[in-house]
């Protein structure tokens, strides 16, 4: 995980907004998502390394994604990668919480190009 957390760009300082902060994490998660090409692409970072490379994880299998294909994807992926079982459940709640967030702004990136375009 601490590879992943390497990997993540610097997060704009600008973005550690309220509305991009992750719910129901004890470290301070925060994650943004753009739409270009009809891909999204996320931004995000954490103030705990660990939790910084789950994010890092998630933004490096995530974007690039259409938005109806990140809808799509279920959280049964987090049993499947074997990380339910590594991580001690307020962490595996967490990285659940990070997930869905994701999954809100992949939406909310499709709305905001439609409304751009309008």
């Amino acid at each position: 995980m601490l590879w992943y957390a390497k990997r993540l760009p610097a997060f704009p300082e600008s973005d550690t907004l309220p509305e991009n902060k992750v719910s129901g994490c004890v470290s301070q998660v925060y994650i943004t998502a753009n739409l270009a090409d009809g891909k999204v692409l996320y931004q995000g970072n954490s103030d705990a390394q660990l939790v910084k490379g789950l994010v890092g994880l998630l933004v490096e299998d995530l974007s690039g994604l259409t938005p109806a294909e990140i809808v799509s994807i279920t959280p049964d992926f987090i049993q499947d990668t074997g990380l339910n079982v590594s991580l001690i459940p307020s962490r595996a709640n967490g990285f659940y919480n990070i997930f869905q967030m994701m999954k809100k702004k992949g939406l909310q990136s499709l709305g905001s190009e439609q409304l751009e375009l309008n």
